[in-house]
């Protein structure tokens, strides 16, 4: 079965439909006090410096992001291009700052994947900045170091804006035939009852 077809935005990128969900969803979790920037940068290398973050992606002390202040952006961001985090004050939040490790382990992940994308392209084909790869990282960020309710708050949130988390389902056309029989028969039975 051949992938679906991949959407580009206008600069060759995949187009990061689900973006403003992910916003949406994760603007409605509020989380502790601002840090700074040395705070944050503890906490960058603290996280990626743990085992568990190791054993999850494969990253070496080397290529740790560096943290700056976003200064002349008004957007938190991961840049890729010069492996920075930038943090301008107003995003100095840990959901923001795990938001924006969420990128960099999303970026890691699309280097050492396998297939007609070669390692060290801009991005994996077929998966936005923000799609289901991202927000699953996400979650896994949030409940490793934020702890299980703050986890299922961020799940329920992103339910209820209809963020994706898991891979999407791809049928074999047998499986897609039967399901597509199934929902006749339940129609059928569903107007004889009405």
């Amino acid at each position: 079965m051949s992938p679906k077809p991949v959407t580009l935005d206008r600069f060759g990128y995949v187009r990061d439909s689900r973006r403003q969900k992910l916003y949406d969803a994760e603007g409605y979790i509020r989380t502790g006090p601002m840090m700074t920037l040395v705070e944050i940068d503890t906490y960058v290398r603290a996280l990626l410096d743990e085992k568990w973050t190791r054993r999850h992606w494969r990253i070496r002390e080397s290529n740790y992001p560096t943290i700056t202040d976003g200064r002349g952006s008004s957007d938190a961001r991961y840049d890729s291009h010069d492996n920075q985090l930038e943090f301008p004050r107003w995003s100095r939040t840990e959901m923001v700052v795990l938001h924006e490790v969420a990128h960099y382990l999303a970026r890691k992940c699309q280097d050492s994947c396998n297939g007609p994308h070669a390692p060290g392209r801009r991005h994996c084909a077929y998966e936005a900045h923000h799609g289901w790869h991202f927000a699953k990282i996400m979650l896994m960020l949030v409940r490793h170091k934020m702890g299980k309710d703050w986890h299922d708050r961020l799940r329920t949130a992103y339910k209820d804006h209809h963020v994706r988390y898991t891979k999407p389902r791809t049928l074999t056309p047998e499986a897609r035939r039967a399901a597509a029989d199934r929902l006749a028969a339940y129609r059928v039975v569903a107007t004889k009852e009405h």
